[in-house]
């Protein structure tokens, strides 16, 4: 079968609709995942929420060791929740940890426990076990992330 050229240069036209619809719809998706963490609104609720413990039990309305756990809590199920919204994504975990929210989230918690054990706010055991959590739950969101990306078998 012989096609003409008016046939064809049609051919070619539509053939470059299709092709400029498909990078459309890809960059669309791109736009999806790569969405910034810090525009999120669990990234501003887990940080607004230790702003909140540590100027609550600063003025004395909230005891020190609950602003602290509080804290320590937000970051941890912030991490938690980026590893879980991450998992079923295929691009989720392939960005490296040290460029994540989640890091960003856990070493403030973390630095915030510091901070408080050596001003003697709250007890250095008490610091070092919502330090311990806050990392374990930040290893564990890592985790979540990067199960997205492993090739099916």
């Amino acid at each position: 079968m012989k096609i003409g050229w008016l046939k064809y240069i049609q051919m070619l036209f539509k053939g470059r609709d299709v092709v400029q619809e498909a990078v459309s719809q890809g960059q669309i998706i791109k736009n999806v995942h790569s969405k910034s963490s810090f525009k999120s609104t669990e990234f501003w609720a887990a940080v607004l929420t230790g702003l909140g413990a540590v100027t609550a039990s600063a003025v004395g309305i909230l005891p020190a060791e609950i602003g602290a756990i509080v804290g320590a809590a937000s970051a941890s199920l912030y991490a938690l929740s980026r590893g879980l919204a991450k998992n079923g994504d295929d691009l989720g975990g392939v960005k490296p940890g040290v460029s994540t929210s989640e890091l960003v989230v856990t070493v403030l918690a973390s630095v915030g426990q510091l901070l408080a054990a050596s001003a003697g706010v709250v007890k250095p055991e008490t610091a070092t076990i919502l330090i311990a959590l806050s990392n374990g739950a930040y290893a564990v969101s890592r985790g979540l992330a990067k199960g997205g990306t492993q090739p099916q078998q």
